[in-house]
C-alpha cells in the first residue's frame, strides 16, 4: 500500500515554544519517508490575548525549514478556508491541538476540507490547563469534526473518548525525545562556569513557562524544608513568568531562600537550553496537572535525571527509581524528601546510565509509524 500524502498544519520558526518545535521535528521525520507539505502560520496568537512577552524565537539559532508555506493568518479567516480547500488533495492532514483559541480557525479549516483528507488532531492537551465551560464546549465542537486523534497518554485518551459523540481511531504515543537539542558540546563543568554556578553545588532546575498549574510554589516550599540540610542545594527557575511574578519572588523571600534560588524570568531560546540542563544535577517537574511534557523529554534528551509529579503524563514515560523519582502532585513534603533522597542516596549516577540506555520507543520514527497506521485505519473506516 503506498504511503499517504500528508499535510501538516501548525507553527514553526520564527515562532517559539514546544508546539513549533514538535511540529517542525515531525515534519523533518515524515519527509524522509513520504510526501509531506507544511502550511505554517504567518501570524499566530492575537497580541491582546497572548500573556507572554513575545511569540518569536530569540537568538541566532533557528529551526527554519525549506518547503514550509506560511499561508495561514489568524487575522485573515479566508486564509483558513483556502487552506482547507487545498487540503482536500491530500490523504491526511495533521493539526496540533493545545488551546481553545484555535476553535474558530479550525472550524473554518475543517468545514472547507470536509469530504477530502483524513483530519488528524495531534492533541498536546485534550483540555486547556486553565479550563472552563466555554473551553470544554469549544474543544468538544472541534473534536467531533475530526476523523482521528493522537494523544500523549492513556489518561488523555480516556478524557478524549468521553467527549466524542461517536468512536474514532485514537493512537497513544508519548512525547518523543528532544535529544535534538543535545549537541554534546557542553560539559557539566563548562556549563556551570558559563552560568556562574559553583561546581560544588547541587543544582535543581525548573525549566519552562512558569504557570500556576506547574507547581513552582510547591517546589519553593520544598526548598524551604531543605534549608537546614547540609547539602548546598540551589534552584534555578528558568522560564518566563506569565502571571503572578511577585508571588514567587515574595514566597522565596518569605521562606528565607536567599541566594539558594535564582529566577531567570525570560524565554530561553534554543541556543541557551543545553547549558542549563548540563549544569543541573536534576530537573524538577512539580506539576499539579500535566497532559504531556516537552520539558521531560528535554531532560531525557540531555541525560538529566528528573523528579516529577506522579501524573500519567510522567508515570507513563518513566519508571520510578530508574530515570528519576515520582512524587504525589502538590505535596511539598514528599518533593523535599525526593530531592533529599536523590542527593543523599547518590542515585544520580545510576539514573544517568538508565537515561543513556532509553529504548527507541520514544523516537520520532516510532511516532511517524503510529501516525501512518492511524491514517490507514481512519481511511479504511470512513
Amino acid at each position: 500500500m503506498p504511503r499517504p500524502r500528508i499535510l501538516i498544519i501548525g507553527p514553526s520558526h520564527p515562532f517559539r515554544g514546544g508546539i513549533a518545535a514538535y511540529s517542525t521535528l515531525l515534519y523533518d521525520t515524515l519527509r524522509k519517508r513520504t510526501a509531506v507539505d507544511f502550511f505554517g502560520y504567518r501570524r499566530q496568537f492575537w497580541k491582546w490575548l497572548y500573556p507572554g512577552r513575545s511569540q518569536l524565537e530569540p537568538g541566532r539559532v533557528n529551526m527554519a525549514r525549506k518547503g514550509i508555506e506560511y499561508c495561514l493568518d489568524t487575522y485573515n479567516p479566508f486564509s483558513w478556508l483556502r487552506a482547507g480547500r487545498r487540503a482536500r488533495d491530500y490523504d491526511a492532514v495533521v493539526l496540533p491541538w493545545w488551546v481553545v483559541f484555535w476553535v474558530p480557525f479550525y472550524a473554518l479549516f475543517l468545514w472547507a476540507s470536509r469530504g477530502g483528507a483524513v483530519r488528524v488532531l495531534l492533541c498536546h492537551n485534550v483540555q486547556d490547563h486553565e479550563t472552563g465551560l466555554l473551553t470544554r464546549l469549544g474543544a468538544r465542537f472541534i473534536f467531533n469534526r475530526a476523523d482521528a486523534f493522537v494523544v500523549q497518554s492513556e489518561a488523555e485518551a480516556a478524557r478524549l473518548r468521553a467527549v466524542l459523540s461517536h468512536p474514532h481511531p485514537v493512537a497513544v504515543h508519548g512525547h518523543p525525545s528532544y535529544a535534538f537539542y543535545n549537541s554534546g558540546e557542553w560539559t557539566r563543568e563548562a556549563a556551570r562556569e558559563h552560568l556562574g554556578l559553583d561546581r560544588r553545588d547541587r543544582v535543581a532546575l525548573f525549566f519552562g513557562y512558569v504557570r500556576g498549574y506547574k507547581g513552582v510554589d510547591v517546589l519553593l516550599r520544598a526548598m524551604g524544608r531543605l534549608k537546614s540540610d547540609n547539602v548546598p542545594l540551589r534552584l534555578l527557575v528558568v522560564g518566563e513568568i506569565w502571571k503572578d511574578d511577585p508571588v514567587y519572588r515574595q514566597l522565596a523571600d518569605e521562606l528565607g531562600l536567599g541566594d539558594r534560588v535564582e529566577f531567570v524570568d525570560r524565554y530561553v531560546g534554543i541556543e541557551e537550553i543545553e547549558p542549563y540542563f548540563k549544569a543541573a544535577d536534576v530537573s524538577v517537574l512539580p506539576y499539579r496537572s500535566a497532559t504531556g511534557s516537552g520539558v521531560l523529554q528535554l531532560a531525557f534528551g540531555m541525560g538529566t535525571p528528573v523528579v516529577a509529579s506522579d501524573l500519567p503524563a510522567f508515570s507513563e514515560a518513566m519508571t520510578d527509581g530508574r530515570e528519576g523519582l515520582l512524587v504525589p502532585p502538590g505535596d511539598e513534603v514528599a518533593l523535599a524528601a525526593a530531592l533529599r533522597r536523590v542527593f543523599g542516596d547518590n542515585l544520580l549516577p545510576a539514573m544517568r546510565v538508565e537515561l543513556a540506555a532509553l529504548p527507541p520507543d520514544a523516537s520520532w520514527e516510532a511516532l511517524a509509524d503510529k501516525l501512518e497506521a492511524l491514517i490507514a485505519e481512519a481511511r479504511a473506516t470512513r
